[in-house]
């Protein structure tokens, strides 16, 4: 068996990150190049030690986006479309949401919820509520995880592609919530805890709103908005 893994850029450029391991009982690796020759054994850190059974450690990337420490959400008003799919990643996702949006002093009267099914149903419950309830941005909550058969790409490809062209259209910010994992151990890894993408999600949704209102010229460039857009 093979496992693909991304370690940090090296001076050889962003190829060299990746690595092809195959995975021993014994927990060794036999490593090959970027090039796809053999190189030399080794034990990669992704391999967990003999005593776990050979199991693997679900990796996360090391370092996320930064955000401005005064993010003000005061005056912003954030819609929140989340799928019953996979409830429980997405309910965990939904929580950090929303408890980020109040640190960022978004008011609960201001948060706008909604729930679909799936994923599909993701882009067209976004369209209604940016024609409804006047957001100015929309965070849009799921988790696929791929099984069997092509569903997974189909649904994945087709709705990022909608809400990516929906927020084209509307100039309204959206953001891409949803996960698209291979496991659901990969999935909860990035819906609990400091990982949890809900956090990174909600913030944007406050820095996207604030550069829409400033750059359409519905609130003042201060000082907090030219450090977000410039």
């Amino acid at each position: 068996m093979f496992i693909l893994t991304c370690r940090p850029h090296s001076a050889r450029g962003p190829a060299a990150a990746y690595r092809l391991h195959r995975v021993h009982p014994l927990g060794s690796g036999v490593s090959l190049a970027p090039s796809g020759r053999r190189a030399r054994p080794r034990a990669p850190s992704s391999i967990a030690s003999p005593g776990q059974g050979g199991s693997l450690r679900v990796q996360c990337a090391k370092e996320g986006v930064r955000f401005s420490e005064t993010l003000d959400g005061t005056s912003l008003r954030v819609g929140v479309v989340r799928s019953r799919w996979n409830e429980g990643v997405t309910e965990s996702l939904l929580e950090a949401v929303k408890r980020t949006l109040k640190e960022c002093r978004v008011a609960d009267d201001n948060v706008v919820e909604v729930e679909v099914p799936g994923a599909f149903e993701l882009p067209l419950a976004a369209r209604l509520m940016i024609e409804t309830q006047r957001v100015d941005a929309v965070v849009c909550l799921g988790c696929l995880i791929k099984g069997e058969t092509s569903h997974f790409d189909l649904i994945a490809d087709k709705a990022s592609a909608a809400l990516m062209q929906l927020q084209m259209s509307t100039q309204t910010p959206i953001v891409f919530g949803i996960l698209t994992c291979t496991t659901m151990e990969q999935a909860t890894a990035r819906s609990t805890g400091a990982n949890n993408h809900g956090i990174e999600w909600a913030k944007t949704a406050v820095e996207m709103g604030t550069v829409k209102n400033v750059m359409l010229g519905k609130w003042p460039a201060g000082k907090e908005s030219k450090k977000l857009l410039f």
